[in-house]
């Protein structure tokens, strides 16, 4: 079986392989083929004999440059071209033979294009010989008939070994379509087959990683609000207002990152949060840490309706800062104190965030610098987040990048 297949070719993929072999195996068929009709001619007819010693020649020459090189479609090529052009000259110039076998090797070249070449290469060798045939009955067949003599036994002979012969051509073609071609249905049913049970393999390891980072952004929010509420029965103990302030400033930061990981435990996209719910959790849990039992309306605009983890942990706290300095300072009107927000998606990755309430901001003393640790903390995450933003009364307008994108 090794000269059926000489060389193995680790880079094609199957199908390329399977068109390898398929012209190695034609190669060796036409070398006993051609070899044939060139020994059968050699008494009958010069004309032919020296077209198919040069067909075998040609054939012997090509399966050489196949072993050598590798290279296979360069096969298909020369015979469907070569063998197009020999029929050619001989519908046209060869009035004095019987044409019969010609129509045969007709049907071999284009299967031969199918198979090698592709739909687009026996459409035009189909076009192209239906042409040649056109000009055949047009202009050749009466003239070919007028000249054409009885044929000899010998003759008779070579013209039905030549028609067995490219019947077999044809023949083996088609067998080699229908094995290859079920050799594949298989192939593919086989590979989806194993893609199936490895997509059901990654999709329970999927489920099982899921589960496991559910329970570690679980167990990370316990672990938070311990810490919180260790806090808090310290700023109980705590007498000076500035510095009980400043723990529940403290609070504030730790709660804000523990928010985020009681979403993602609570939801199915890890990758993701839900924009507008968290931020109302957030806000909910801003004022209960400052006792506020002033009713605030929130007024929320998200065009964004979900944002990944690199961006909301510094948006989370940008907006918990303004909103305890909103709380904490008494700056909101008493009669209807209002906080507007609204994010939205800008130009080249970018998260618009406008922030504004209804009251009129006290800045801090230099008594009261926990004040002026909130204002810098807003620049460090503004400038961490790659943006930029700017203060126009109550109303702060941030500019900074979707770092998830």
């Amino acid at each position: 079986m090794r000269i059926l297949t000489p060389n193995d070719i680790q880079d094609l993929n199957d199908f390329d392989k399977a068109r390898y072999a398929i012209v190695w195996r034609l190669l060796l068929l036409f070398n006993v083929i051609f070899g044939i009709l060139t020994f059968t001619f050699s008494h009958s007819s010069k004309f032919a004999f020296y077209i198919y010693l040069s067909v075998f020649v040609l054939s012997i020459g090509t399966t050489l440059f196949v072993r050598q090189t590798n290279k296979f479609i360069l096969p298909y090529y020369i015979f469907t071209f070569s063998a197009s052009f020999v029929i050619t000259i001989s519908f046209i110039f060869l009035d004095n033979t019987l044409h019969y076998p010609d129509f045969f090797w007709i049907i071999s070249i284009i299967f031969f294009a199918y198979i090698g070449l592709g739909k687009k290469w026996a459409l035009f060798f189909i076009f192209y010989h239906a042409g040649t045939i056109c000009y055949f009955f047009a202009f050749a067949l009466n003239r070919n008939l007028e000249i054409v003599q009885p044929i000899t036994p010998t003759q008779l002979f070579g013209i039905l070994t030549e028609i067995f012969l490219c019947l077999f051509i044809i023949f083996y073609l088609f067998y080699i379509y229908v094995r290859f071609k079920e050799y594949f249905e298989i192939e593919l049913t086989l590979k989806n087959e194993n893609l199936e049970d490895t997509n059901k393999m990654i999709e329970l390891k999927n489920i099982e990683n899921t589960t496991l980072i559910k329970e570690v952004h679980h167990r990370v929010k316990n672990n938070l609000q311990i810490v919180i509420s260790l806090l808090r029965m310290q700023a109980n103990d705590i007498e000076n207002e500035e510095s009980k302030l400043q723990f529940n400033e403290a609070i504030g930061r730790i709660m804000t990152i523990s928010v985020i990981h009681q979403k993602l435990y609570e939801q199915k996209n890890l990758s993701e949060v839900h924009f507008e719910n968290y931020f109302i959790q957030l806000i909910d849990e801003i004022k209960r840490l400052h006792d506020s039992n002033v009713t605030i309306e929130i007024d929320i605009e998200p065009s964004l309706k979900s944002i990944g983890l690199n961006s909301i942990v510094p948006l989370g706290l940008i907006l918990n800062e303004l909103i305890t300095n909103s709380i904490k300072h008494h700056s909101l009107n008493d009669d209807q104190p209002k906080i507007n927000i609204s994010f939205r998606e800008g130009k080249d990755s970018t998260i618009l965030f406008v922030y504004s309430d209804s009251g009129t901001w006290k800045e801090p003393t230099e008594e009261k610098t926990n004040g002026k640790f909130g204002l810098e903390l807003i620049s460090v995450l503004t400038e961490q987040m790659e943006g930029t933003y700017k203060r126009e009364g109550t109303t702060y307008l941030f500019s900074v990048k979707n770092l998830d994108h």
